[in-house]
C-alpha cells in the first residue's frame, strides 16, 4: 500500500514540491513579490504537453466503460473513459482563463492558489473514473495527493487575502 501511495503521482508530486521549493527559495533570497500568476499560466502547458506523452504511450488509463462516441479504445479493444483527453481540456480551460484574469487584472496575486484549489478538485473527482488502484477505502493516492493539492492551494488563498489589494510589480510583505 505505501508504494502504491508514494509512486506514480508526478504532476500532483511535481505542483506540491514546486510550489514548496519556490518559496523556500524566495524566503532563501528574500525575494517578496507575488510568482504564482505566471505559474498558473505555465503550469497548465506542461501539464498538457505530459498528457500528451500519455495519450501517445496508453497510460493513464480512464476505466472501462460501455462503448459511446466519447470513449477511447485501448490497445485491446476495450472502450475507456477518455482520462487523458478530459485532463487536456480542463488545463485548457484553465490557460484560457488566466490569461482571462491576467488580462483584466482580476484576483492578482492569486492566479496559482486558484489553479492548485481547481486542479486538485478536479483530480480528486476525475479518478473516480481512472483506472487506478484504490488504496484507502474508495481512494486511490492520486486523490489524497490531490486533497493535500488542495488544501495548500487553499492556505495560500487565505493567507494572501489578507493582505492588501496587489498589482502585478508590487512586493509582498510575505508570499
Amino acid at each position: 500500500m505505501w508504494l502504491q501511495l508514494a509512486t506514480g503521482k508526478t504532476v500532483l508530486g511535481a505542483l506540491l514540491g514546486g510550489y514548496a521549493a519556490v518559496e523556500l527559495a524566495k524566503k532563501f533570497l528574500g525575494y517578496t513579490r507575488a510568482t504564482g500568476d505566471w505559474f498558473a499560466f505555465i503550469c497548465p502547458v506542461g501539464i498538457i504537453l505530459g498528457r500528451i506523452g500519455c495519450l501517445l504511450h496508453g497510460c493513464c488509463l480512464g476505466k472501462i466503460c460501455q462503448p459511446a462516441w466519447f470513449t477511447l479504445r485501448d490497445a485491446h479493444g476495450a472502450a475507456r473513459w477518455p482520462a487523458v483527453p478530459v485532463e487536456i481540456i480542463f488545463n485548457l480551460v484553465a490557460i484560457v482563463a488566466f490569461a482571462i484574469l491576467r488580462r483584466n487584472q482580476k484576483l492578482v496575486g492569486q492566479h496559482f492558489h486558484l489553479y492548485l484549489m481547481a486542479y486538485g478538485v478536479f483530480r480528486l473527482v476525475h479518478e473516480f473514473f481512472r483506472d487506478t488502484p484504490a488504496i484507502l477505502g474508495p481512494f486511490t493516492g492520486y486523490q489524497i495527493a490531490a486533497g493535500a493539492v488542495t488544501i495548500l492551494g487553499l492556505a495560500g488563498f487565505l493567507k494572501r487575502r489578507k493582505q492588501p489589494a496587489l498589482q502585478e510589480d508590487q512586493p509582498l510583505s510575505q508570499s
